[in-house]
């Protein structure tokens, strides 16, 4: 298989789920008779990986290791310090791997396996650079604004914390769902900082970077925003939960 077709998934499930109000991890609470992240672990295989990797926290190990068994791996986030120090702690995992991989979040389960096969698609006919999903929304929630030049081109994803307020206007956001080539991903991915708002690494700079280089950076955008929400509360929950009572073939596959 050329290298450019060769899949690996890494999902982020290192979160604390404060707001859950429970102690159970916020990966592990069931939706219809699937964890949370049972869902995308299904939904990830349909692609063929050729491995799935899990992020997570010293304090959740443990708890998804009894669900999940030895079939997959679980990598260890020593510190809370973001989403690209997340990615980070999967570098040695991911170091001799030079194919695409697809990044995720493990608390996001409405989303659709043919949204996945279009990422990886756009992701393999550029051959480099990354493919990620986005939304419009006529008010957006506060996730990262896609910033694109005059031609269209992404320039850049600023988190809604740190935009100036005419980026705030910007109704197109970033999701958590992207495929970068590998190699790519990890060389820059050491360069991006934690000035920002939240004091954290932000995978989303390594867009930037990747634009800057004149890397290719495509987007897919979805249909329906409720496929790119995650749940943060037990009243997402039960969102999700109403969502899937009132169209649950759509939300199947």
């Amino acid at each position: 298989m050329p290298d450019h077709m060769k899949i690996r998934a890494l999902i982020l499930a290192a979160g604390k789920g404060t707001r859950m109000q429970s102690d159970l991890p916020k990966v592990l609470h069931q939706l219809w008779g699937e964890t949370l992240i049972g869902r995308i672990i299904s939904r990830v295989k349909e692609l063929g990986p050729q491995d799935i990797g899990i992020v997570v926290s010293p304090q959740n190990k443990d708890a998804l290791a009894r669900v999940l068994g030895d079939e997959i791996e679980l990598i260890v986030q020593d510190r809370q310090k973001g989403t690209g120090d997340a990615v980070m702690a999967a570098a040695g995992w991911c170091a001799d791997f030079d194919g695409n991989l697809l990044v995720m979040v493990g608390d996001a389960p409405l989303i659709r396996t043919a949204t996945l096969r279009q990422l990886l698609a756009e992701q393999c006919r550029q051959k480099g650079g990354v493919s990620f999903a986005t939304a419009v929304f006529d008010d957006p929630p506060p996730w990262g604004r896609v910033i694109r030049d005059a031609a269209g081109n992404v320039l850049r994803i600023v988190e809604e914390k740190d935009a100036t307020d005419s980026e705030k206007q910007i109704r197109e956001v970033s999701s958590s769902h992207y495929c970068f080539n590998a190699r790519d991903l990890f060389r820059l991915l050491p360069r991006i900082d934690c000035r920002n708002q939240q004091g954290e690494y932000y995978l989303p700079d390594v867009v930037g970077l990747m634009a800057a280089e004149g890397l290719p950076v495509r987007t897919v955008r979805v249909a329906d925003p409720m496929e790119l929400f995650g749940v943060n509360t037990p009243a997402d929950l039960q969102r999700m939960d109403n969502l899937l009572k009132t169209r649950p073939q759509k939300w199947s596959h």
